[in-house]
């Protein structure tokens, strides 16, 4: 497994000179473009975090603390009711008051919608029901700790507005952002909620642009038609480094990317043989060739470092060890014929299925 450095969520984030203070609109260009602009279909409900549109009941801090953010605490009471205080005085981007039914209707609508993707993330759930205008009870049908936790998932537990009536086109939330306009796969147009909870931003707006190239990311950084550059390549890292007028900003994720095994078909169902491939891969070398040294660390358990229960830092993990790979080989009754390893008298061969989850 290899554990990425975050170079802004993927690779890097490049920031080229921005005033102290912003009047006019802040332009960005990332890599992956939603197909709708409804936070909870798949994975959208990322991006509107990113242009700020949308925000959740709890979220996280730069330290992976769980903090309240459109509410404002919560009580458990005995072991599966949960009472969430909200904040007061918020009002979403349409005009309409942000309280305990907008809650109960965001949730609700994945809740309640069998083809939504997260609809069985709410399995948990009894019942959720206004208490009153800031205070929102939701009872689980057995002890669940998590429960704040996917109040805080962007995909599932995004607020919009229950006066909102097409999502899809026109997204409806809270956020320091309001939308404007989207060309389809090209950018998404963003003003400035002045209205927002926790103060304006300084910037009037925003424009994303959706570029999957990761080179023409970097050359509109390079040429200034962009002041933020998301996910660049790792081999870009120092040429941009040495720039003073740039400004990268680097940082792990909680992203670890592995490879499943299919542990039915032999001889992977041998685990001498799934140890062999552990000790034969060498984790610092990807690092420091395929990402340039720049974009990860080696990985020595699931769990990145970034989660607060990870064991990670406590653990060895597997070296690099082609030896001891041979013997776990010989061990699971392959045998090397000067050209490949064999088991029942074939090579032994793996194949690869690569996939790939849009950030």
């Amino acid at each position: 497994m290899l554990k990425y450095k975050m170079l802004c969520i993927w690779m890097l984030l490049l920031l080229a000179p921005i005033p102290a203070v912003v009047a006019e609109d802040i332009r960005l260009v990332m890599p992956f473009a939603p197909e709708t602009l409804d936070p909870a279909y798949g994975f959208v409900g990322w991006y509107m975090r990113q242009a700020g549109i949308c925000e959740t009941l709890f979220s996280y801090d730069e330290d992976m603390n769980l903090v309240p953010e459109l509410a404002t605490g919560y009580d458990l009471v005995g072991n599966t009711e949960w009472n969430v205080y909200l904040r007061e005085g918020v009002a979403f981007h349409d005009g309409t008051p942000f309280n305990a039914d907008a809650v109960v209707s965001s949730i609700n609508r994945v809740r309640e919608d069998p083809d939504s993707r997260w609809y069985d993330q709410y399995d948990f759930v009894d019942s959720i029901s206004a208490v009153d205008d800031h205070t929102v009870k939701i009872v689980t049908k057995e002890p669940y700790a998590p429960t704040l936790s996917v109040l805080a998932d962007v995909r599932l537990a995004s607020m919009v507005s229950p006066a909102a009536d097409d999502l899809d086109n026109n997204p409806v939330s809270t956020g320091p952002f309001k939308f404007e306009s989207y060309e389809n796969g090209v950018s998404l147009s963003l003003v400035r909620n002045e209205d927002y909870w926790n103060g304006p931003v300084k910037s009037e707006g925003a424009i994303i642009y959706y570029i999957r190239q990761p080179e023409t990311r970097a050359l509109k950084l390079e040429a200034g038609e962009v002041d933020i550059a998301w996910a660049m390549p790792a081999q870009w890292y120092e040429t941009i480094d040495d720039d003073p007028d740039t400004k990268i900003v680097s940082k792990e994720t909680m992203r670890t990317y592995f490879m499943f095994v299919n542990t039915e078909k032999p001889p992977l169902d041998r685990v001498e043989v799934r140890q062999a491939i552990n000790y034969a891969i060498n984790r610092e070398e990807l690092v420091d060739t395929a990402l340039e040294g720049v974009a990860g660390v080696p990985a020595k358990s699931f769990w990145p470092t970034t989660y607060p229960w990870s064991a990670n830092e406590e653990l060895e993990g597997y070296p690099f060890d082609p030896d001891k790979a041979k013997d776990l080989l010989e061990d699971a009754g392959l045998t090397w014929d000067g050209e490949a390893w064999l088991y029942d008298d074939e090579p032994f061969d793996l194949t690869f299925k690569e996939t790939q989850i849009a950030t």
